[in-house]
């Protein structure tokens, strides 16, 4: 797998995995043997502060789709509402509508034992053992050696020069980016 040496052609693939970061964490875990090899071959080959940041903004987002407990939907209408012909050709007159707590209607278990059942069903991102497992591979074969290397690059009497400081910033970023 080698990168494309266009700037612009990398951008563009970049942001649309970027969009990891608002899928689900059980779609994105699927994608585990594609994802992990990508984002070692970024922290490999991105050597401008774009590119490091971008790949450890990337590494954090998965992160947390992979790990938290998150609403899957995000729409300010209710389902019946988002699906009608009318609010989709009138949707301008949706925005800013008011609800109150009876009126929302969305679809999960989380509130089954709760009195919000009779109007509140919303449909949750909860972490299942795929999902955590993934993280934990991403932990061990992406951001424990990255800390090693920071170790290692902050061990007394190296030269600290511009090659030195690329990657310094490099593994910084991939630990520590959010």
């Amino acid at each position: 797998m080698e990168l494309s040496t266009s700037t612009y052609i990398f951008i563009r693939t970049f942001l649309l995995y970027s969009d990891i970061g608002s899928s689900d964490g059980k779609a994105v875990a699927k994608f585990r043997d594609e994802l992990l090899p990508l984002l070692k071959l970024l922290h490999e080959k991105t050597l401008s502060k774009r590119g490091y940041s971008w790949t450890g903004k990337l590494l954090s987002s998965l992160l947390l789709t992979l790990t938290h407990t998150y609403p899957l939907e995000n729409k300010f209408v209710n389902p019946e509402e988002w699906s009608s012909p009318e609010f989709e050709w009138n949707h301008h007159k949706h925005w800013g509508k008011m609800y109150t707590a009876d009126q929302v209607k969305v679809s999960a278990s989380i509130f089954m034992k709760t009195r919000l059942t009779k109007f509140a069903k919303i449909s949750w991102h909860v972490p299942n053992q795929d999902t955590i497992g993934f993280a934990l591979q991403i932990f061990r074969e992406l951001v424990e050696p990255t800390m090693s290397i920071l170790e290692g690059l902050l061990k007394p009497g190296l030269t600290r020069d511009a090659v030195w400081r690329n990657e310094f910033c490099r593994s910084d970023y991939q630990v520590n980016s959010k």
